[in-house]
């Protein structure tokens, strides 16, 4: 039995084994994923179908299609099952064009602050103000409620505190408490909704999140 899996119907080369394996997905990957099953032998095996498998990583922004079983028969010359359509987020598919610090619609968030909590511009302006982080106190803690788009392995959201505003080397992660509190679907996207928070006592504590994106 021979495999050659394909992307957008064009061959991918060397990919000719029943398992197609994708690692560290980039934009790149966008499209529509399927194998072609050929036997000269004539002669099909159950396994010959069940056997197919797609494998990537990040498992995230993989849609599983898996059409095409009910062309197998007795005796096919080959059969084409299509697996996967594969749509990997990232920053400039979401914010077409523009900078990681371009603010063009003049809120004050910037583009890759807004993508990072699970924005983009296709989606316009109603609606966003439930994507940005809330600050709370609760139990003699300053607490950080926000919510994360999880996704994009090259997006990355952390929190961290000072105690002088004045001092922009004073900010540090040590010493936040970050609780992952579920998900949440806001504007089509599932976020991950998570809480830091540092104690209040005689020192002044502020928070805030550091948003960074690795090339």
């Amino acid at each position: 039995t021979t495999y050659q899996w394909k992307k957008d119907g064009v061959n991918i080369s060397g990919k000719t084994s029943a398992t197609l394996v994708l690692n560290s997905l980039s934009v790149s990957d966008n499209g529509s994923y399927s194998v072609s099953v050929g036997n000269p032998d004539r002669l099909w095996l159950s396994t010959d179908v069940s056997l197919l498998s797609f494998v990537n990583t990040p498992v995230s922004g993989v849609n599983y299609v898996k059409t095409g079983l009910n062309q197998v028969n007795s005796h096919p010359d080959s059969l084409t099952l299509a697996v996967a359509t594969v749509a990997v987020p990232s920053f400039a598919l979401a914010y077409p064009g523009e900078l990681a610090t371009s603010d063009v619609d003049g809120d004050g968030w910037v583009a890759l602050v807004e993508y990072a909590l699970g924005w983009s511009r296709a989606q316009g302006s109603a609606g966003k103000a439930s994507i940005f982080p809330q600050t709370v106190v609760e139990n003699q803690r300053l607490v950080l409620n926000y919510q994360v788009r999880a996704n994009d392995p090259k997006v990355g959201v952390t929190p961290e505190t000072s105690t002088d505003l004045g001092n922009p080397s004073s900010w540090s992660s040590t010493g936040v408490s970050v609780i992952n509190l579920g998900n949440v679907t806001i504007g089509g996207e599932v976020l991950e909704r998570r809480s830091a928070s540092v104690p209040m006592d005689e020192t002044k504590r502020f928070l805030r999140l550091m948003v960074n994106q690795s090339p």
